[in-house]
């Protein structure tokens, strides 16, 4: 293998592998990226860990084909702290290669191609377009209700289902609180049966539709009964779906308020950083107590003191204490883009929903805690 390739573009492309790779396998090779010098002057990067799967391509100049494997941390470190400028990279002999950038030169131990994953062949899959703001948005409004190690398999995913023609939906919850996004979209396809993507995939997706895209620009996405697929020019990532079944989400979302509050967001996040600073680190429990136009938030801890705080807010039920956790309130608030948003209660032992002030397609619910 021998190649010539700008430094900065081979940085991108090693890269985008960091998140992909299992450096913590039993399997070594899991810790390496494939490298393929093939046809037509195209260099190719693939990484996996099993469930995630991505391949990477861009122009290079190819004076000699070749297929290698090499560790894919060392490989980035070397390459993004190289001069900007052309890069070679020459396998002359087994088990090394060489990168080199004018006097600076790096030996490298390599791998056969062979013992690199193969990578499942991609076919029969329904693709459908949608612009990475639009999937973005969906994403970044539930992801964070998402569980990450849950021995509930199915809680460590996010939720996607076609409630109708034009419109998709995702959920996510950890048991705590709960997340759910409608959104309408163009050409987008009835699935046949409902998904659920890993929380590492979606990372993934996120950075990968994150990173120089016009606003115009669309991609691609597709499902399998087994895997999601995501295409963009230069870049093909499959994830391996969650098995199991999703719990019934609608079961936990409150029918009807009997108490909405509607409180200035900027003020509200505001008012529960500070409060936070004092609440046990725990928890992040707060009291927040409701009554005729103002809500208090009060929170203490044992050691450093106590603090309160009152907004002025639009209420004008009955008086109301509930205690909740302040974060979770603070990773909703601070993705949504409006002014105000409306709270919806019942009493101090059921569930806050929590949603715009002017919408209806998205909503947060947020299940109380015990705070004293």
């Amino acid at each position: 293998m021998k190649v010539e390739i700008d430094q900065a573009t081979f940085s991108a492309l090693t890269g985008r592998t960091q998140g992909i790779v299992d450096r913590r396998s039993t399997v070594p090779m899991l810790a390496n990226v494939l490298i393929d010098a093939g046809e037509g002057d195209v260099l190719e990067v693939s990484a996996t860990d099993y469930e995630l799967y991505m391949r990477a391509s861009c122009e290079a100049k190819i004076s000699r084909k070749g297929r290698v494997c090499i560790n894919a941390r060392d490989l980035n470190d070397i390459v993004k702290n190289m001069p900007s400028g052309p890069l070679a990279i020459e396998q002359e002999k087994p088990g090394q290669v060489t990168i080199r950038s004018g006097n600076i030169k790096f030996n490298l131990h390599c791998a056969p191609a062979e013992e690199f994953p193969e990578l499942p062949e991609i076919k029969e899959v329904q693709y459908f377009e949608i612009k990475p703001k639009d999937f973005l948005d969906i994403v970044s409004h539930t992801i964070f209700a998402v569980a990450s190690d849950d021995p509930r398999i199915f809680l460590n995913g996010a939720y996607i289902e076609t409630p109708k023609a034009g419109k998709i939906r995702m959920v996510g919850t950890d048991g705590h609180r709960l997340a759910l996004i409608d959104r309408e979209l163009e050409n987008s396809p009835m699935f046949e049966n409902s998904v659920i993507i890993p929380r590492k995939g979606l990372n993934e997706m996120t950075k990968l539709l994150s990173e120089g895209v016009g606003a115009e620009e669309k991609i691609e996405i597709g499902f399998t009964r087994t895997n999601a697929h995501l295409r963009r020019p230069g870049i093909s990532l499959m994830i391996r779906l969650i098995e199991g079944e999703f719990p019934d989400y609608n079961m936990v979302i409150p029918r009807a308020a009997e108490k909405i509050a509607t409180v200035p967001r900027r003020a509200f996040i505001d008012a529960l950083k500070r409060m936070s600073l004092l609440s046990v680190e725990r928890t992040f429990g707060v009291k927040m107590r409701f009554s005729e136009g103002s809500m208090k938030i009060e929170s203490s801890h044992p050691d450093k003191g106590e603090s309160m705080e009152v907004l002025d807010i639009d209420y004008d039920k009955e008086e109301l204490s509930i205690g909740f956790n302040a974060r979770f309130f603070l990773d909703v608030l601070t993705v949504l883009d409006c002014d105000d948003v409306k709270l919806e209660l019942s009493d101090e032992l059921s569930p806050c929903v929590l949603r715009p002030a002017l919408s209806e397609d998205y909503r947060c619910i947020i299940m109380p805690v015990r705070v004293s």
